[in-house]
């Protein structure tokens, strides 16, 4: 049986061609990482726009990708009911939780418009505008390997504003009438939609996902409520989708998401021609040890001992922006940063982390913000590496701060050159 495959973004028109850099990137990288582990003619590269991409900026993208690109535009083909000029956010949102109108657009879009303009394709494999693919499987012959419905690598703690009022809606939905407040079990695992695959069959055949989609285009709910696609996606995965069918724990999808300069399931093997330069080196922390607890007994310097606990290696009293000085003894060029959080849970606690740097030890810069989950030795650990953004980083301190009152433990930090 042939297996009609459509590889898709949705990209915004941009004045300049030099802007449309990211998506050239993007395509570059599935054209050496994705397609070589696809059937020949099995595929198509989708851009979806609307209406702003010029044929001249279409050939410029096409002649830079290396690849055929087919674009569409939605504003002129139907069905076209997520960009709708007259939609608007509802008032009663906060302005920091409303995010651009845009996106809100595009959430509609890959939740509820998407089918009807994929009847030709039997499976979706949606990489957004600016998500860089490092390593892929063939995600359709995992989903049919193993009768998948759907497959993203995961995203932990999803930010409970986006998701608050998504599940009384589905059970309001579902059972005809609204239930008791619906408590978010802890650590949610949901879909990274940035990079996902779908059976686009299943999904057609699924009356509750028609019935579900309508019901939210009809009332308008996507702009009148601050939810995002990963949102959407991951409370219907929730509550409507069999676990069998879910497949949102796809290790080997490593990518970059330039949203927030995260590496995703980063791959060890690419550190391994550097040094790593924070070994034995001295460190210090601006508050008191937590007391001695199963035997671990706390120290800043043995984050950088190359021994991990599994579990953390040191742990500061609750106080005010805890923070973890690493001196380099002198100033170097650093390729890429490899943080372990502890092992054992507690996660949550490293959310907002600033990573600082400096060359004097009193002006330190931010150079990244953590305001994901990462994990400990036995799960993905924080990955910044400055090599895939072209950044040059030179400092001899680096200062991991948790700018709130709170707590900071982890099991080991690595500095590589």
């Amino acid at each position: 049986m042939n297996t009609s495959i459509a590889i898709a973004a949705f990209s915004k028109a941009h004045p300049k061609k030099q802007d449309y850099e990211p998506l050239i990137s993007r395509n570059k990288s599935i054209v050496n990482t994705l397609l070589p582990k696809l059937p020949p003619k099995s595929y198509e590269l989708v851009i979806f726009h609307d209406g702003g991409i010029t044929l001249d900026h279409q050939k410029h993208i096409v002649t830079e990708s290396g690849t055929k690109l087919k674009f569409i535009n939605v504003i002129k083909t139907v069905p076209m009911t997520g960009f709708d000029p007259h939609k608007e956010l509802s008032s009663a949102i906060s302005s920091s939780q409303k995010g651009d109108l845009f996106a809100h657009h595009l959430s509609h879009f890959w939740f509820v418009d998407f089918l009807g303009y994929l009847k030709d394709y039997d499976y979706l494999i949606h990489i957004d505008e600016i998500t860089t693919l490092l390593e892929c499987p063939n995600p359709i012959a995992v989903m049919q390997n193993q009768n998948l419905k759907f497959l993203t690598a995961e995203q932990k703690n999803i930010d409970p504003y986006t998701m608050i009022s998504l599940p009384e809606f589905c059970y309001f939905f579902r059972a005809g009438k609204l239930e008791p407040k619906i408590v978010l079990p802890p650590g949610l695992t949901g879909p990274r939609t940035n990079c996902m695959a779908l059976d686009l069959n299943y999904f057609r055949e699924l009356e509750v996902f028609s019935q579900f989609t309508r019901m939210i285009d009809i009332w308008g709910l996507i702009y009148t409520h601050a939810w995002n696609l990963r949102a959407l996606w991951s409370v219907f995965l929730l509550l409507y989708l069999k676990p069998e069918e879910n497949g949102i724990t796809c290790r080997n999808w490593s990518f970059i998401d330039n949203y927030s300069d995260i590496i995703i399931n980063p791959l060890p093997e690419r550190l391994s021609n550097l040094n790593n330069i924070a070994l034995n080196k001295t460190a210090s922390v601006n508050l008191e040890y937590y007391p001695p607890y199963d035997r671990i007994e706390s120290d800043a310097k043995n984050a950088v001992s190359g021994q991990f606990m599994g579990k953390y290696t040191f742990h500061t009293l609750y106080g005010d922006d805890p923070a973890w000085t690493l001196d380099l003894t002198e100033v170097q060029e650093i390729k890429a940063i490899q943080i372990y959080n502890r092992g054992d849970g507690q996660y949550q606690r490293a959310l907002g982390m600033l990573v600082q740097i400096s060359c004097d030890g009193e002006n330190f810069e931010t150079i990244h913000e953590q305001n994901e989950e990462f994990y400990g030795l036995q799960r993905a650990p924080l990955l910044i590496d400055f090599r895939l953004s072209n950044k040059v980083i030179t400092a001899r301190y680096l200062r991991l701060k948790i700018p709130r009152h709170e707590c900071l433990h982890l099991d080991q930090v690595e500095v590589y050159a």
